[in-house]
């Protein structure tokens, strides 16, 4: 904490450079978008670029394994698999389940007005909030690992017992000892991408609030809760010691949904139907109302601190990953502190790539965890390799923000169960440099660790992964220290 010559505490100040490696990596053309690509080139690019780093992990791992005392083989294909030879592989994991969005399904319902599909047997109420929360079926689900030559189903204890999502790349050793299914007993995944080296000999320890899901809803909002947080933040609240402890926070990062739709606009079948892509449930965001709130309370912060803003799922923004930085038309009132010298007001994309004193954040507004949880409910023990408890199956989402750093891709369900842009030469969800800190919005509570990976040589690779809790849900923000990486809470409570 420092004071002015008057005694008076002066805010502490970050340090963001005009340019930035990878800050304008989700950043879309404004114009000549060409959605009507397929999303193939999409998948053959990010196995073509992962390749390579899952194969250096096995070379090192299985080079001189033996299962059954005869020496495994690398296979370069999925479609040389010979029945009982050891083996190891690499390919694009795809899950076959139950209850996935399916688009011949959704489009015979909905756009041609045909009856819908009848079911092999009627569906009881257990199967029906299945339907409504998760993809999965455990007594159907189907996991396969496939590349440019075919695919194989994988059976196993480890298939158990690990989160196995559609699109990530992982290396699986084992043998086939019935056809076409390939009895796993190790996976493993990428290399580890670099992490920039960080300096903290000219960091001035500050904080970093994160806050997501402020939700505000113009027919139904809790003005109080959110003008304490305003005045927590602006260092307007409390005692001197609240004061002195508001003023280290150095920036203010809204991690999506600032915005709720209301329940009007929603529908009754929403809920029922919020997994379907292809549907006709999907409404206008926009509420000018709230964002007018939303610029009010933008405008007063700005005063007297730094904000980034991501567009999320709820927000005036595409469907889309990545999400484009919400309009700065929505803020008359904010728009004039956007200034690309001082940096002090950012709307930015979701997902995002900050700078901060050096300290490198990668960052998204949910919607990528909360699709892969849908893979894993009712499994949710598999999210981390423990048997979780009752709450934990709800409510944690940290084993699942790791798997991300694990696997090094962060939207890996995209395209096949989450809109996203048709890239063709590119992936942008693909990690070529791992984050110093990992931070996911809109998560049901707060949970932070620090996840050590490592890299072929044996160097560890630190990440600080962070579930930002909804803020309208538990009134809590985050604050992040610049130097240690330490996370708090502060709760407000209206």
């Amino acid at each position: 904490m420092t004071t002015d010559s008057a005694g008076v505490v002066q805010r502490a100040g970050a340090s963001v450079p005009k340019t930035y490696e990878g800050e304008d990596m989700y950043q879309l053309p404004k114009v000549n978008r060409e959605y009507e690509k397929q999303f193939a080139s999409l998948y053959t690019h990010r196995l073509m670029k992962l390749r390579p780093r899952v194969l250096a992990m096995a070379s090192a791992k299985w080079t001189n394994e033996t299962i059954n005392g005869e020496k495994v083989v690398r296979l370069s294909k999925i479609l040389d698999i010979a029945h009982q030879q050891p083996c190891y592989m690499v390919g694009t994991v795809y899950c076959d389940m139950q209850f996935k969005p399916n688009v011949l399904k959704d489009v015979s319902e909905n756009m041609y007005g045909a009856p819908p599909i009848v079911e092999g047997n009627p569906l009881d109420a257990t199967n029906r909030n299945l339907r409504q929360t998760s993809y999965s079926n455990p007594a159907t689900d189907q996991i396969a690992l496939e590349d440019e030559s075919g695919r194989v189903l994988l059976s196993g204890d480890i298939i158990d017992n690990t989160v196995f999502v559609t699109g990530c790349v992982f290396g699986v050793l084992g043998l086939e000892l019935e056809s076409g299914v390939f009895e796993v007993v190790d996976v493993v995944y990428p290399e580890i991408a670099p992490q920039v080296p960080r300096s903290l000999d000219h960091v001035v320890p500050s904080k970093i609030a994160l806050v997501s899901g402020m939700s505000i809803n113009s027919s139904d909002l809790d003005l109080v809760k959110l003008e304490i947080l305003k005045e927590y933040l602006t260092g307007e609240l409390g005692n001197d010691e609240t004061r002195a402890a508001s003023a280290q926070i150095s920036k203010l990062i809204i991690a999506g949904d600032s915005i709720q739709v209301s329940q009007s606009l929603i529908g009754k079948d929403y809920a029922a139907n919020s997994k379907s892509k292809y549907k006709k449930n999907h409404r206008t965001n926009y509420n000018a109302e709230a964002v007018n709130i939303l610029d009010s309370f933008l405008c007063d912060v700005l005063q007297s601190l730094p904000v980034d803003i991501m567009p999320g799922e709820n927000d005036p923004a595409e469907l889309s990953l990545p999400q484009q930085p919400l309009h700065v038309a929505f803020f008359p009132k904010s728009r004039q502190f956007i200034n690309t010298e001082s940096r002090h007001f950012r709307p930015l994309t979701n997902p995002a790539r900050l700078e901060i004193d050096g300290l490198h954040l990668l960052g998204t507004s949910g919607q990528n965890i909360n699709d892969i949880f849908r893979y894993v409910l009712p499994n949710a023990a598999a999210s981390t390799g423990t048997t979780p408890t009752d709450d934990d199956h709800v409510e944690s989402r940290i084993g699942l923000i790791e798997a991300n750093m694990y696997w090094q891709n962060i939207v890996p369900t995209a395209p096949d169960t989450l809109w996203c842009y048709p890239y063709q030469d590119e992936d942008p969800f693909t990690l070529y440099e791992t984050p110093h800190v990992y931070f996911v919005g809109n998560m049901p509570r707060f949970e932070t660790q620090e996840t050590v990976l490592h890299q072929k040589s044996g160097k560890e690779v630190k990440v600080r992964v962070i579930a930002v809790p909804n803020f309208s849900a538990t009134g809590e923000i985050v604050l992040l220290d610049t130097a240690s990486l330490a996370c708090e809470t502060v709760k407000i409570v209206g």
